[in-house]
């Protein structure tokens, strides 16, 4: 229908569609190409029309007429008819917009990509936990376009806004707060890398822009041999009374005295121990290190002989795990490390990791350089050991002369590092 648009116009074009259950258009007389829509639900729209080089027809909307006056939508109209009318296409940036990926399009892509599938497990399942968690619900929706610094630290904000602490079957576990925030913050930057190495972006719109701090420095206080010996004694205790499995005192001890990643001792297996050298070794190939999968070297745990004894019980199946759970399966170390930690004192906030954090700090106040204890605990990069060990200087045998004096559980005095020469 071709009237002149008024506000009364509008108003009964609106009562014909609701009455008659169909949509309705009204074409203005006063400018040619602009209409009016009102749908069944009396819903509207004002739109403009118009024709391409190739002949076809094109649409675009002008407003809600719900909110837009019928003076101020026909002014837009003919803004952007005489766009078309100089050989533009006002409606070009609109489609691009609508067809651009969004976040978790980009998601999607990442998580089937050969570098996501060369990530170490545990970190596969942190990022995703991550995504689902909180940059999934806040960003994911986002087109490629909107994300940028503003819309990275607002979610950084909520993040750390939303902190919640909740009850699980292994304890209280935090959700959000400002370590979450950091963390995805991170993953969102990764994800613009991703589309920069992948030619969806030319940069990294957040690199070296957007400032979210860091995780600060391992500040747990290294364990003192005597705290070394009361926890071995502890274990010891605690087995003998049925309170600790064998294969957990076990693990824990290995992890204590070398310094290895709690995962690592989870998933070494018989076929990765190698006893054949002057000292044992356990030997973790490439595609199954969490640095391995980085630096394409096998993860080397040289074993000292205090913890050569915890490897002696278990399966001699080559594929068995040298510390096996319930069904020969991945052993949980969390609730029975708590119960020794109470008993033997040691400080509340020390979970698994920070026996290799004490290790390592221990290591260099014995004197042992950077990148000496780098290769000792499996760091890809000396940086990360820098991180938070601060002392320098050369030994011969880390682990082994370490564990002389923190196992040694007859003598009260600690046994002193040999000094090089």
């Amino acid at each position: 229908m071709r009237t002149k648009i008024t506000q009364a116009a509008v108003a009964k074009a609106v009562r014909q569609a609701v009455d008659a259950g169909r949509t309705v258009d009204l074409f203005d007389t006063l400018l040619h190409r602009f209409f009016l829509r009102v749908r069944k639900t009396g819903t509207s729209g004002w739109y403009v029309r118009w024709q391409d080089d190739a002949g076809k027809e094109r649409r675009l909307k002008v407003g809600d007429a719900g909110t837009m006056t019928v003076a101020a939508a026909r002014k837009r109209a003919q803004r952007l008819l005489g766009q078309v009318d100089n050989g533009d296409d006002p409606g070009a940036e609109r489609r691009t917009k609508r067809n651009e990926l969004r976040l978790s399009d980009i998601w999607d892509a990442y998580t089937a990509s050969t570098g996501w599938k060369a990530q170490g497990e545990r970190t596969r399942k942190e990022k995703a936990s991550l995504w689902t968690r909180h940059l999934k619900p806040r960003v994911g929706a986002l087109r490629l376009s909107e994300v940028d610094v503003q819309a990275a630290r607002r979610m950084v904000a909520d993040i750390t806004e939303s902190r919640v602490e909740v009850r699980t079957a292994r304890g209280t576990r935090t959700l959000g707060g400002e370590g979450a925030a950091r963390h995805a913050a991170r993953l969102l930057s990764a994800l613009m890398s991703f589309c920069v190495d992948t030619g969806r972006l030319p940069v990294n719109p957040l690199r070296g822009t957007l400032r979210i701090g860091d995780d600060g420095r391992r500040d747990i206080t290294p364990l003192t041999p005597a705290q070394y010996r009361r926890m071995f004694a502890v274990m010891e205790e605690m087995e003998s009374r049925g309170e600790l499995r064998p294969e957990a005192h076990d693990a824990l001890k290995f992890i204590a005295l070398t310094g290895c990643r709690k995962s690592e001792a989870q998933r070494a297996r018989r076929k990765h121990l190698d006893t054949g050298g002057e000292q044992w070794r356990v030997v973790i190939p490439p595609a199954e290190s969490k640095t391995g999968k980085r630096t394409g070297k096998p993860r080397v745990i040289p074993v000292p002989t205090q913890a050569q004894q915890t490897l002696r019980r278990g399966d001699a199946d080559p594929e068995a795990l040298l510390f096996a759970g319930k069904a020969g399966k991945s052993i949980s170390l969390t609730r029975e490390w708590q119960r020794i930690r109470e008993a033997a004192g040691l400080p509340d906030g020390l979970g698994i990791h920070g026996l290799r954090h004490s290790f390592a700090s221990r290591a260099a106040m014995a004197g042992a350089s950077a990148f000496e204890i780098a290769q000792a605990v499996g760091h890809a990069s000396v940086t990360t050991t820098q991180r938070y060990v601060h002392l320098a200087g050369q030994v011969r045998s880390i682990q082994q002369e370490l564990a002389d004096s923190l196992a040694d559980t007859d003598s009260a005095s600690v046994v002193p590092l040999r000094k090089k020469a």
